[in-house]
């Protein structure tokens, strides 16, 4: 994946103007923040009632209990 001119460097803190009400530009934005390490892991979902609603979980895996 390439990341874009909005990734933000090593040390910078995102403001909280830079999330937006769409759910692909902010995971853009964390896995940016994040980096493209394999011990962060991020599931994508549709939550479903009378509208479908995206959704993501973010965590860092070996710290989650999988039982």
């Amino acid at each position: 994946m390439s990341r874009g001119s909005n990734q933000i460097k090593a040390g910078e803190k995102a403001s909280p103007g830079t999330l937006s009400g769409k759910l692909e530009h902010n995971l853009k934005i964390i896995r940016s923040i994040l980096g493209e390490s394999n011990d962060i892991i991020i599931r994508e979902m549709k939550i479903s009632s009378n509208a479908k609603v995206d959704a993501a979980v973010i965590y860092i895996d070996g710290l989650v209990d999988r039982d």
